[in-house]
């Protein structure tokens, strides 16, 4: 790799932090408007139009490039003006649009612009096969999950023709990327738009096995900040072309020291590659620098105990709390207004196991969901006997089968999509629900049904075309996101599906917290998350359950389960294909009961006589533990714990 071909990218915040950068050695600077851009927390920070059109003067006159940030989710209120936005980025000559949604992406197509597209670190992409269909969507560059390790990208590298890009110093994030919305859970602010409250920075209590290395109150969340600096020999062999500092927000004396020691290393490196040797001066000096002690991420192994800051010694303070979370009353079912004729939709479970499987077969539920990945905790795994009962049990039925792949899906996880494949070659499969575009590239080959999952995040319409564009005929939207702020993507008679009852997942992390507090490693698993139940419990007395599938990642839940049953009425009338019960943790004869309980209810109400209240009554008595209606709410609710 020659060195015009590795790229030192350096993060701005305003215009005194462009030219420090400039002058420390950065071969690209990326930055955000004033307007439709993640990081708008901070006043001051951020370009307005007449300084981007200076700053792209001023880096082209150095030979240099920008790349402007327009990485938030859009509701359809926000992509408006969103097309005379980027034809004035395209007009003033930046070199790249950086984006997360893939509504951008279709819009961008449809105005004709050449500009070129980025993928955002927030696409979560992590595998060959997501990357190579962006590609032929005019994406030419691709920032790479931060939870890929070096082996992943050396083999993203060679399975790809776009330029990868890689986070290699700053804030890290437990969860993956764009897989975070406890925030949104909590407080009704997006981490997918910038607004993040930092739940991950809060104190929690473990409750769980007694016998390990960190007790009481910790935080247990607290990710350590990345530095990659002493394996940028590593990288760039790997493939990795452009090497990104994150810190938009930051100064410009903090953000210029960390150009100017990075920049140092690549051009050693680049003038004597067989010659290179780390700089421990220059490592030394890092770490006298550093806000939280430093980690590598994934880069060589799952995240453990190192990579925590357990004790908060080394936090910054984010002025957030915890909060009384409120939960779904008797008093929450509202008064019946009108008695509107609406045309009921399908209703689609996912199961847990076979017992489940026959009593949804024998109750007749339209669309029925086997997970291809398995969780500890459910005591079940769909191994190949299992799978073809259920096959032989659905082939006379009147229900259809789908199979779900995983929300994550890093390069090292496309062996087991592949072999999904082989489910799709049976006439009794239905089709297959996606949550990330390498398996719905991969799955698309065996001309089933192809359903989009929560995990894409679909926001807008211009989203939903583009799913539809590749091959998806119904779309879960985004779990994070208001009825208002979802509205446009059941017009115009689209396939939506809705969920309406189930746990919410707030964080994916590849770090096992059993296996990490009490001390053994998670290359080597000792099944540590089966030894109890495992929970956070916040400030507030907030229990948030943590799961663990196949694959050693954790799952933390919001602390109550979702469920619109109260608002059936109100959901029929925007009429919906499908509506999605997640059963994937209920007993049999739990998840029999609730599906009648909404069975019963959209039927009653699609003959104008809902009288849901005593129903209501006796769902809030099957979970105890709570339930709540955000973050779907309508006009006057709640949601998490914050009054609209």
């Amino acid at each position: 790799m020659s060195a015009k071909d590795v790229e030192l990218l350096a993060p701005v915040g305003k215009m005194e932090v462009l030219d420090a950068v400039i002058q420390a050695g950065a071969d690209a600077v990326y930055l955000g408007g004033k307007e439709y851009n993640m990081r708008m927390l901070r006043p001051g920070f951020n370009f307005s139009r007449d300084e981007l059109k200076r700053a792209v003067e001023k880096l082209h006159q150095q030979n240099k490039k920008l790349y402007i940030t327009v990485n938030n989710l859009y509701t359809d209120k926000e992509m408006q003006n969103l097309d005379e936005y980027l034809i004035f980025l395209e007009s003033i000559g930046a070199d790249a649009l950086i984006v997360q949604d893939s509504g951008l992406i279709q819009l961008h197509s449809e105005l004709g612009l050449n500009i070129p597209i980025h993928g955002s670190v927030q696409m979560g992409l992590g595998n060959s096969e997501a990357i190579n269909l962006l590609e032929n969507h005019k994406v030419s560059r691709v920032i790479l999950s931060k939870n890929v390790s070096l082996e992943e990208i050396k083999s993203i590298y060679n399975r790809v023709s776009v330029g990868i890009e890689y986070f290699v110093h700053g804030d890290l994030c437990i969860s993956h990327t764009g897989q975070c919305y406890m925030s949104s859970f909590l407080f009704g602010d997006s981490g997918n738009q910038g607004r993040c409250h930092k739940p991950c920075r809060w104190q929690y209590e473990l409750q769980g096995e007694k016998q390990r290395k960190f007790e009481g109150k910790q935080y247990f969340l607290a990710h350590n900040d990345l530095c990659l600096y002493p394996y940028i020999k590593d990288l760039v062999e790997a493939g990795v072309q452009s090497f990104k500092i994150e810190g938009r927000m930051r100064n410009a004396e903090f953000v210029s020291s960390l150009v100017d020691t990075y920049r140092r290393a690549i051009d050693r490196y680049l003038e004597n590659p067989d010659g290179y040797e780390v700089d421990t001066e220059q490592v030394n000096l890092l770490e006298e620098r550093r806000v939280r002690n430093y980690t590598t991420g994934n880069l060589f192994h799952r995240p453990g105990a190192d990579t925590i800051g357990y004790d908060g010694e080394r936090e910054p303070r984010f002025p957030t709390n915890e909060t009384n979370l409120r939960k779904l009353t008797e008093q929450s079912f509202p008064k019946p207004k009108r008695k509107d004729l609406w045309t009921i939709p399908e209703i689609t479970v996912r199961v847990r196991d076979m017992e489940s499987l026959k009593k949804m077969v024998d109750l007749a539920v339209d669309n029925l969901i086997i997970g291809t990945q398995s969780f500890r905790q459910s005591g079940y795994v769909w191994d190949d006997d299992s799978i073809n009962e259920a096959l032989g049990y659905i082939e006379k039925s009147q229900s259809r089968l789908f199979f779900e792949t995983p929300r994550i899906v890093t390069e090292n996880n496309l062996a087991k999509i592949k072999q999904v494949v082989l489910l799709g070659q049976d006439h009794r499969v239905a089709g297959f629900i996606v949550n990330e575009l390498g398996s719905a590239r991969i799955l698309a080959s065996t001309g089933k049904l192809l359903w989009g999952g929560i995990g894409l995040n679909i926001v807008n319409k211009n989203a939903a075309n583009f799913l539809r564009s590749i091959g998806f005929s119904r779309i879960n939207p985004s779990p994070e996101f208001g009825y208002n702020d979802i509205s446009g993507l059941f017009d115009n008679d689209s396939d939506i599906e809705l969920m309406v009852h189930g746990p919410m997942v707030g964080m994916i992390t590849d770090y096992c917290i059993a296996s990490a507090v009490t001390g053994h490693s998670d290359e080597n698993c000792h099944m540590q998350c089966m030894k109890d139940n495992y929970g956070l419990i916040d400030q507030s007395e907030n229990r948030y359950q943590v799961r663990t599938d196949e694959a050693c990642r954790n799952y933390i839940y919001y602390p109550h389960q979702f469920c619109l049953y109260q608002d059936l009425s109100q959901i029929m009338s925007w009429e919906p294909k499908s509506i999605r019960i997640e059963g994937q943790f209920y007993s049999a004869e739990l998840l029999e009961k609730l599906v009648l309980f909404y069975r019963n209810g959209v039927q009653q109400i699609s003959e104008g006589n809902w009288h849901g209240q005593v129903q209501f009554e006796q769902i809030l008595a099957m979970f105890p533990e709570g339930l709540t209606n955000g973050p779907l709410v309508l006009p006057n609710q709640v949601i998490g714990g914050v009054d609209l």
